[in-house]
Order: structure tokens, then C-alpha cells, then sequence
């Protein structure tokens, strides 16, 4: 509970949970680092695997448009060397031989050769090439939120086994205390061993559901820091953001149909596929016009070495058309494999849509949940606590079991732990919601959105 809506409880519960909360708390922070939710979603943007290899994504395709680009650059092509050959040349005319070049010599060509007009190929490649870039960053974006979403869920998860666990130590303080009553009255003859033996039972019990909620603690802290790339050696304490964020607006409660228009429209993953059907059909324009000619300009100018020759030095000049006539099929099979890629990516869209549209309503539909189970949690935590003085009243004055007692101790426990469970169930959910609507979470849990 972290201190909230204890005013409904016994005076000694207060009393316990003060006692045994704020010394461990105090000695935790001062040997801990506190690790807040803001800075682990922070963390999960910039270190999680999610970040990093989406960073290097971006960077190859950031790179393919540098390639696309290259293609509206003139090609220059310089070639040097030394020729070695087996005979001299010569020229044959009947019986009499001509010398024609030289057995050993230099060569050097210098050639540069531009792309006139393609029929827009090198647009299409550009467009695709930059499209894509676009669409990488959506993905990249919608990535790192439903990172953050997953790891408030995981935070959120660790904080509510901290909680159970602070819950478990007051119940183990509270049943020490009626042991001591229970002994008391024991000795008095108003009850039997029996009601000595449950609750030393029940103690036991609690020592053993304590251990096993420390290790579930500690797991899900682990699964935390690897989510938020952090070292899993990091000792931190998580701090409860219950009570801390910002109203959020999903309190003003949004209609499941206003929910899945926000979603279809903001979700980055679906703004990323948007971009790859754009980019996949630009390349299947390209793929279509392959079999186009090229208009084509070159110059150069080359040198060989031969006294033979009356100019060794040559410049040139070239414009014409290329065109290739003939490949055997590769041109029509890469166009049919692109339009292909262009339907599969409307159907991967389309699959994508759906699984959004299906996952808010699944979390808002939590979310609701959560919220009535929040408000009921907070009547039957009141309700338990008075039920618990009720039956204590009772037990003292010998009418009632030590069985009533533990009864009605493990209820107000129960109604403790669901209050702050559901409390932050509807954070989770929360941020699972705002991730799929395409929101900042650090914004959104800021109050900014």
C-alpha cells in the first residue's frame, strides 16, 4: 500500500506497518539506487534492444537513400596499367610483316559516363529508398513504445510483490501479536492448545510465502533492468508511481468505438507498414520499367604507349541509347516478385490492423476492469478492517476461535493486496492503451497528453 488509505485500519495495524515498513524502507534506499518509472521507461528508449538495433536500422537505411542518390551522379571509371605480351604485334599484307604496337608498354583510360533520362527508374529507386527510411523510423518508434509498455507492466508487476510482501510482513506482526494474546488467554483457560497451534501454523506459513514472494520480487526486478538494457547486476529499489503520475485522460472515459479510430490512425507500427506499401510499390514501378531503354553520355580519353601510333592520346565522345533486348526472363520475374511483395505487404497491414484494434480493446476492457476492482477493493479493505476489530473484540472476551480470528485476518490481507494490485493493474493498462495509440508514455504519464 506505500502508505495510502490507511485510515481505515486499526490503530495497531497502523502501528505495525509504520514499524516495519519505514526502517527497511529507510536502510534499502540508503544502500539502493531508486530507480523511478520515468527513468526506466527513459532507459528502455535509449538502451533497450529495441533502441539500439533500431538506431543501426535506421542508419542502413539512411544509407540506402545515400545509394539511391549515387545514381543521379556521373560514373567515373580510370584504369592504369602495364601490358605484357607474348609476340609483338604485327600486321600480315602476303609475304611482308608490319610491326603494329609494342611487345611491353603503358595503357591508362579515364571515362565518365552519365545516366540522361531513364524513364523516372532513379526516381522510383529515390522515393522507395526514402519511403522506407520514413517507415523505419515508425517501426523503430512503435518498437520502443510497446517496449515501454512492457516494461511498465514488469515494473508494475515487481512493485505489487513488494507490496504483497509488505502486506505478508504486517500479517506476520499482526498474528505475533495474537499469538501473544492467544497465550495469554490460554493460560487463563478461556482457550484451548488448539488456537496455539494454529497460529504458529499460520506464522510458519507466512515465513514460507514471504521467501517465495522475495524471489518473485527479485525475478521480475531482474526481467526489468534486461527490458530497460540496464546491467543485471544493478541494485535498485522501484518506487511506487501510484498516487505520483498525473491524472490521466483515459478517466474521461473514451468510447471503445473513439479508442479504435485513435488507434487505427496513431499507431506507428501501422503508420510503418503505410510506408513500406508505399516504398514496395514505388520499387515495383522500377521493377516494371527495366525493360526501358537508357539514354546514355559518355566522354573519355585514353593513352597507349606505341611509337607505331601517330596519336596515342585519344578523347571521345559518346551519346546513345542502351537498352537491353534480352535476359532470359529475370526482368518479368523480378517485376512479378514485386507486385507480390506490394499484396503481401497490404495483407501484413490489414493482419496488423486487426491484432491493434484487438489488443486496446483487451486493454481497455483490463483497464475498466481494474477500475471496479480498485473501488471495490478500497469498500472491502474498510469493511475487513472493522470485521478484524470486530472478531478481536470478540476473541478476547473467549466467544470466537482463534480459526475466526485468522479468517478474518487473511480477508483484510486479501483486500489490502487487491486495492493495490487493481491500482496498479489500471497504470499497466494504462500504458499498454497509450503505446497503441501511438503516445509518448513519459508524456502521457507526465500528464502532457
Amino acid at each position: 500500500m506505500r502508505g495510502r488509505n490507511l485510515e481505515h485500519f486499526p490503530r495497531w495495524i497502523k502501528a505495525a506497518v509504520l514499524t516495519t515498513a519505514l526502517p527497511a524502507f529507510g536502510a534499502a534506499v540508503s544502500a539502493q539506487e531508486v530507480l523511478t518509472l520515468d527513468q526506466a521507461l527513459e532507459m528502455a528508449a535509449a538502451g533497450s534492444y529495441a533502441a539500439q538495433a533500431g538506431a543501426l536500422d535506421e542508419k542502413i537505411a539512411e544509407q540506402k537513400v545515400k545509394e539511391s542518390l549515387s545514381l543521379y551522379y556521373p560514373k567515373i571509371d580510370v584504369s592504369v596499367g602495364h601490358v605484357h605480351l607474348d609476340n609483338d604485334p604485327a600486321f600480315k599484307f602476303g609475304p611482308a610483316i608490319f610491326p603494329a604496337g609494342e611487345q611491353l608498354y603503358w595503357k591508362w583510360d579515364l571515362t565518365v559516363q552519365q545516366t540522361l533520362w531513364d524513364f523516372g527508374r532513379r526516381r522510383d529507386i529515390l522515393n522507395a529508398s526514402e519511403t522506407a527510411r520514413v517507415a523505419v523510423g515508425k517501426r523503430v518508434s512503435n518498437e520502443i513504445r510497446m517496449k515501454q509498455a512492457e516494461v511498465t507492466a514488469i515494473y508494475m508487476q515487481a512493485v505489487t510483490l513488494a507490496d504483497q510482501i509488505s502486506v505478508v510482513g504486517s500479517r506476520k506482526k499482526s498474528l505475533e501479536d495474537h499469538l501473544k494474546v492467544a497465550k495469554n488467554l490460554y493460560e487463563q483457560g478461556v482457550v484451548t492448545r488448539n488456537d496455539l497451534l494454529r497460529t504458529e501454523v499460520a506464522l510458519r506459513s507466512l515465513d514460507d510465502a514471504a521467501r517465495e514472494l522475495e524471489t518473485a520480487r527479485r525475478t521480475a526486478v531482474d526481467k526489468l533492468l534486461v527490458a530497460a538494457g540496464m546491467d543485471i547486476s544493478d541494485d535498485v529499489v522501484l518506487e511506487d508511481p501510484a498516487g505520483k503520475v498525473a491524472p490521466l485522460s483515459l478517466t474521461r472515459g473514451w468510447s471503445e468505438a473513439e479508442l479504435r479510430d485513435r488507434a487505427v490512425s496513431g499507431n506507428e507500427g501501422l503508420k510503418a507498414l503505410d510506408g513500406k506499401i508505399s516504398a514496395l510499390e514505388d520499387a515495383h514501378s522500377f521493377a516494371r520499367k527495366e525493360s526501358y531503354p537508357y539514354l546514355v553520355g559518355a566522354a573519355g580519353h585514353s593513352y597507349e604507349q606505341n611509337r607505331y601510333f601517330a596519336y596515342p592520346h585519344v578523347n571521345r565522345l559518346f551519346l546513345g541509347v542502351s537498352v537491353n533486348l534480352f535476359d532470359g526472363g529475370a526482368r518479368k520475374a523480378r517485376e512479378v516478385e514485386a507486385r507480390a511483395e506490394v499484396e503481401k505487404a497490404r495483407r501484413e497491414r490489414l493482419e496488423a490492423e486487426r491484432e491493434v484494434v484487438s489488443a486496446i480493446m483487451k486493454a481497455y476492457r483490463d483497464y475498466r476492469d481494474a477500475v471496479e476492482e480498485h473501488d471495490t477493493a478500497k469498500l472491502n479493505a474498510a469493511s475487513s478492517a472493522e470485521n478484524l476489530r470486530i472478531i478481536e473484540d470478540q476473541y478476547r472476551e473467549g466467544l470466537l476461535k482463534t480459526t475466526d480470528y485468522l479468517e478474518a485476518e487473511s480477508l483484510l490481507a486479501d483486500s489490502r493486496f487487491r486495492e493495490t494490485e487493481s491500482l496498479h493493474k489500471v497504470i499497466s493498462c494504462e500504458a499498454a492503451i497509450a503505446a497503441l495509440m501511438g503516445e509518448d508514455l513519459r508524456q502521457f504519464f507526465a500528464g502532457k497528453n
